[in-house]
């Protein structure tokens, strides 16, 4: 089924902070395209592991974005560094054996 949409997926371990930042810069300055992350959990505190979600926003100033928790009944949105972004989706994801990663989904 074709929903007029097209992924491509940046897995962890091919790119580094600098090229996170200009993924998620360059998409957030497109209204045709966003951001999915693939990330876990415990790498910024919170209970669970793998866990999907958007980012919603990027702040040039503090370097951090806005990741939008789907399931915002346990968490809230939360801002987080780039650096923390970085390491909660360079893990591996126990599924696939293949780091996490970014998602840019274009319309």
């Amino acid at each position: 089924m074709n929903l007029g949409v097209k992924a491509e997926f940046h897995h962890a371990d091919t790119i580094d902070v600098s090229k996170l930042r200009q993924l998620i810069k360059d998409t957030l300055a497109d209204p045709s395209k966003r951001l999915i992350i693939n990330y876990t959990r415990q790498a910024i505190g919170q209970n669970g592991a793998g866990h999907v979600s958007p980012i919603g926003a990027y702040d040039a100033e503090t370097d951090r974005a806005l990741v939008l928790d789907v399931a915002k009944y346990k968490y809230p949105p939360v801002w987080m560094t780039l650096d923390d972004l970085y390491r909660a989706i360079n893990t591996i994801d126990s599924s696939s054996n293949k780091a996490r990663g970014i998602i840019v989904v274009t319309k």
